[in-house]
């Protein structure tokens, strides 16, 4: 059975701690996968989300906790599956490797 993408906001320390992101910025938001490739969220597949969701899990407050609210997900392909992902990652408090702009990554790569 497929989980429904629902925040689970009472895991968390207050309703006003949840990250603002929209549909648009969070699937625009640029992270270094890590294989090292720079992507938008948006242009990942599901081989690069199941590959950030397992390492950023690991940086959260309670991975086990965010662990088990995304472990039913097994398909990436859809976007709001990734904007799902993106809020429940942020609001578990995980390290995003987001890179700020495409200009900035150049510059240092």
């Amino acid at each position: 059975m497929k989980k429904t993408a629902t925040l689970d906001q009472e895991a968390y320390s207050s309703r006003s701690a949840a990250p603002s992101y929209s549909y648009s910025q969070a699937l625009d938001l640029l992270v270094r996968l890590p294989c090292g490739e720079v992507k938008t969220i948006r242009s990942c597949s599901s081989t690069d989300m199941r590959a950030l969701v397992s390492t950023c899990v690991l940086t959260a407050r309670d991975p086990k906790r965010c662990e088990s609210n995304l472990e039913d997900i097994d398909d990436y392909q859809d976007t709001l599956t990734k904007w799902f992902c993106v809020l429940e990652m942020r609001l578990a408090g995980c390290s995003l490797p987001i890179v700020k702009t495409w200009q900035e990554e150049v510059k240092s790569g």
